[in-house]
């Protein structure tokens, strides 16, 4: 078993400060001691975690494969680990459409409850209807039809649809 090292500044540092806090903290004020001392567990967490993961991007950067960080982080397997320690990629922006007016095919269908295919060809057999708006993709390859009136799309299928909750 390795020898356990000094704990690194950040964490020793909120350890001294959840200390002092609790002995400057009032023994009645009970609220203002527990709010104090979840502001200093979540200062030590998050230090311990930034710890952490520098330690693995050391261990990787030394091609230590990711079954041994499994097996000394408590993960079941290299691929949990893999996936708790690799920073996670952010999603591009207005990618999906989100600033688009209306209503895509997939939420339209989650919001009505009909399926995706009776809500494609209700949009091909109601082209043009006022309720419905072509916007150019952002690849510009093709254009996409957005539902303004959910209820007009509902009236046109002849149907009653379950309401998504």
């Amino acid at each position: 078993m390795s020898e356990i090292q000094k704990l690194p500044d950040g964490i020793s540092d909120a350890i001294t400060l959840e200390a002092l806090r609790l002995q400057v903290s009032p023994a009645g004020d009970d609220v203002d001691r527990l709010l104090a001392e979840l502001e200093v567990k979540v200062a030590i967490r998050n230090g311990i975690r930034a710890s952490e993961q520098e330690t693995v991007d050391e261990l990787r950067k030394r091609d230590v494969p990711w079954s041994d960080i499994a097996d000394r982080s408590g993960h079941s397997s290299g691929q949990y680990a893999l996936m708790a320690y690799t920073p996670k990629a952010p999603k591009p922006a207005a990618k999906r459409g989100d600033a688009l007016p209306g209503y895509s095919r997939t939420e339209a269908a989650a919001i009505t409850g009909l399926h995706p295919k009776t809500i494609r060809t209700l949009l091909e057999r109601h082209s043009g209807e006022s309720w419905l708006i072509e916007v150019e993709s952002s690849d510009k390859r093709a254009g996409r039809t957005r539902i303004l009136d959910l209820d007009k799309l509902v009236a046109s299928s002849g149907r009653t649809p379950k309401k998504a909750d």
